[in-house]
């Protein structure tokens, strides 16, 4: 698997893991969270799914509706992306 094809297939985990994880943490629904974020829960769905990762607009409305750290997510894409970790 190529370097790119990881990468994207890591950011894509990380984005479903972190949304969903944390969007039940505050026990939202996604219904509710569409309504903090103005993203469709269609859209939530899709991203905690897997499905569809999202634009720039719609990552910052989500972890800003969540109380969310995107740092987090960044760190761990760094800690575990080969293109940041090659030799």
């Amino acid at each position: 698997m190529s370097t790119e094809n990881h990468d994207y297939l890591l950011l894509q985990h990380l984005i479903e893991k972190y949304f969903k994880e944390n969007r039940q943490k505050v026990n939202y629904t996604q219904g509710e969270l569409e309504n903090l974020s103005d993203i469709s829960a269609q859209t939530i769905s899709k991203i905690e799914t897997g499905k569809n990762i999202p634009e720039l607009k719609t990552f910052f409305h989500l972890v800003i509706a969540l109380g969310m750290d995107a740092n987090e997510i960044i760190a761990d894409y760094k800690a575990n992306s080969e293109f940041f970790n090659r030799e």
